[in-house]
């Protein structure tokens, strides 16, 4: 377990899955933080990399096609970044303030880890705390600290992949009325349905005798 800023984090003894107990919430988003990077600090750094279209500068050249692909879809300077964070409070409000406080809190967390893990054991002990892929790339002090820009710069990513690069709603929701035009409401939604991954029933399953529900629609 973990104490410190009025946070305790308890993992189960079976999966290791952390129980984030805070005073408030603003001890409760650094638990989150902190837990986060416990568990998937270099992913997390995979992103925040990706999500500035840098990606082959940490990871190698042959990631130049996913940053031309970012940059295309989510083109961000960090001075813009840092500009969408500034401005939640003046465009949302209390909303927006609340929104700047938790990823401020959550940051603390991750930074606080990032400092322990640095301090840790040798980093050529098997109980070092900086992830192993760290020493693959190089980088064996591991992360530069976390900033507020990174979380806005990991959401980017997120909302480039699905709400402009990926989803296929529009186009689903085109294929559903031709499917209608065509066969009628009944037969039409039935077609549609069938190029549909959510709930297929003829899915191979390793689990018998129960049902874990998929996409339903609504």
């Amino acid at each position: 377990s973990v104490y410190c800023h009025q946070v305790t984090i308890v993992r189960d003894g079976r999966w290791g899955v952390p129980h984030i107990y805070g005073a408030d919430r603003a001890a409760l988003m650094f638990g989150i933080g902190y837990a986060t990077a416990q568990d998937r600090l270099f992913t997390m750094d995979v992103q925040r990399h990706a999500g500035r279209a840098e990606l082959s500068s940490f990871l190698g050249g042959s990631n130049v096609g996913a940053d031309r692909a970012i940059w295309r879809s989510a083109p961000y300077t960090d001075a813009e970044l840092e500009q969408q964070f500034e401005r939640m409070d003046d465009l949302y409000g209390a909303d927006g303030a609340q929104a700047q406080e938790d990823v401020r809190n959550y940051v603390d967390g991750i930074n606080q880890y990032i400092a322990e893990a640095r301090q840790g054991p040798d980093v050529q002990q098997p109980t070092s705390l900086i992830p192993g892929e760290y020493f693959l790339i190089g980088r064996p002090q591991g992360p530069e600290p976390w900033r507020e820009i990174d979380v806005i710069s990991v959401a980017s990513l997120v909302s480039g992949i699905f709400g402009k690069g990926g989803g296929g709603e529009l186009r689903s929701a085109q294929a559903l009325e031709a499917a209608i035009a065509r066969f009628g409401e009944q037969r039409g939604r039935a077609v549609w349905a069938d190029f549909r991954s959510a709930e297929d029933p003829e899915t191979p399953t390793t689990v018998q005798g129960a049902e874990f529900p998929y996409l339903e629609p609504p």
